[in-house]
């Protein structure tokens, strides 16, 4: 409300110093108003703060709500891992070592009974005079060196030297299989002493590139196969005086 001062003359002017009075009070109006509308945005500022405030503890408590559904859903998962029930067959450690020993028990048993079966169907017409005890003294360390061999291959095969270096490996493994399976049919078989001493000398060879190529790959089978070299050797011995 804005107060009109009295104009001069008026007859009803009862008071002079109405109009100063007036304008005082027209002043502190304006004042007023000024003040309230600089308080305006002030207020608004106030009430957007408690707003913000309420939207991030919306959002602090949607995360962490978030957060524990995440965990809850990784302990279930871990307890499901860890059910036995749950696991694929084949999966499991246990599994793996079972094939393993199986794999293993397979390849040392085909090397040792080929070994000993050149040995019984051979037998020894083709040299009379060599004693029994020979003969099964050669039998044994036959079939114990290729059982180590085996061993040794097997070990090599686990690591996968067979399949990434077949040359060095089992190339060299099948010509000392073979080797040690033809003494004894030629030697005890036929008598033929000669050819059973360059089977000897090709054992070895074989033995010594086996125990380089398994060392490359495993040194534990590298060392395993040094036992056919040692025991190539000593046939070759026992051969030369069979001549």
């Amino acid at each position: 409300m804005y107060l009109e001062p009295n104009p001069c003359g008026d007859p009803h002017h009862l008071n002079p110093h109405a109009d100063s009075i007036i304008a005082l009070a027209n002043q502190a109006e304006t004042i007023i108003h000024r003040q309230i509308n600089r308080e305006q945005p002030r207020c608004q500022d106030r009430s957007i703060v408690p707003a913000m405030a309420t939207a991030a503890q919306e959002g602090l408590t949607h995360r962490v709500g978030t957060r524990d559904d995440d965990n809850a859903a990784a302990a279930v998962g871990g307890v499901a891992s860890r059910d036995p029930g749950s696991r694929k067959p084949g999966v499991s450690g246990s599994s793996r070592s079972r094939r393993g020993l199986r794999s293993l028990a397979a390849a040392v048993s085909l090397s040792v009974a080929l070994t000993a079966l050149s040995f019984l169907a051979s037998g020894s017409g083709g040299v009379p005079a060599v004693a029994a005890t020979t003969v099964a003294m050669v039998r044994a360390g036959s079939v114990a060196a290729e059982a180590v061999l085996a061993l040794a291959a097997w070990m090599a095969w686990a690591e996968g030297g067979l399949h990434a270096r077949p040359a060095a490996t089992l190339l060299p493994y099948a010509a000392q299989l073979g080797c040690a399976l033809a003494w004894a049919p030629l030697v005890l078989g036929h008598g033929a002493a000669r050819a059973g001493i360059a089977c000897c000398a090709a054992m070895a060879a074989a033995a010594v590139a086996c125990a380089r190529g398994f060392g490359s790959v495993n040194p534990v089978a590298g060392d395993l196969a040094k036992p056919a070299i040692a025991w190539a050797v000593l046939l070759a011995v026992v051969n030369y005086k069979m001549l």
